[in-house]
């Protein structure tokens, strides 16, 4: 059984690019990734080779669940957005629309935490990158939809080389990704197919 970023990572590769080496991130209460190397998933020892919520990006930082301090994922999930927003403001009733329209009010709370925000994604997006080298970043998030700018606010802090050679896309099939994954896992399995693209077979 995939993961939720295994599976969207399936259905980015199988139906909206040709490239093998790729990684989509799911960020949503919590914050995965999908990694494909040559067409394959990695799983790493353990099954946990994409649970990038947990790396570190801010050394003794906010506890973690897992027993770490200043994992990704207590910074940069939608969750963890929402509530630094909501306890900024002592307010649990605001939203990301609340914050989108503050930042482009240009209330210097809402613009503190969206640049803070893009920082650490950009650090968490660099790390994934140096470490895999991949073709294609593909960004699955509601977030993105609600926080328009935030992706431009994150590419113009990937400055590194091997940063800025690296696509970072969001995702053009959003939530489906994960159902059109498991579509493919399935077909894969019956028929007996390792590597499935439909973008290869409508070339046929």
């Amino acid at each position: 059984m995939e993961n939720e970023a295994n599976l969207s990572a399936l259905g980015e590769k199988a139906f909206t690019t040709m490239k093998q080496n790729i990684v989509s991130i799911s960020i949503h209460s919590g914050i995965g990734a999908g990694i494909l190397i040559n067409g394959e998933l990695y799983h790493g020892n353990r099954g946990q080779g994409g649970e990038i919520g947990h790396m570190i990006i801010q050394p003794f930082g906010i506890k973690c669940p897992c027993g770490n301090e200043g994992c990704m994922e207590q910074y940069c999930s939608e969750l963890a957005i929402l509530e630094s927003y909501r306890f900024q403001t002592n307010n649990p009733e605001l939203g990301l629309k609340d914050l989108a329209a503050g930042y482009l009010n240009g209330e210097k709370r809402e613009v503190e935490l969206i640049i803070k925000t893009a920082s650490y994604l950009a650090v968490g997006l660099n790390n994934l990158i140096v470490h895999f080298d991949p073709e294609l970043v593909i960004l699955n998030a509601t977030l993105f939809e609600e926080l328009p700018f935030l992706l431009t606010l994150i590419q113009e802090k990937m400055v590194s080389e091997f940063a800025k050679s690296v696509p970072l896309e969001l995702s053009n099939i959003g939530k489906e990704a994960t159902l059109l994954g498991g579509t493919v896992v399935n077909l894969q399995a019956f028929f007996h197919i390792p590597n499935l693209n439909f973008l290869q077979l409508n070339k046929h």
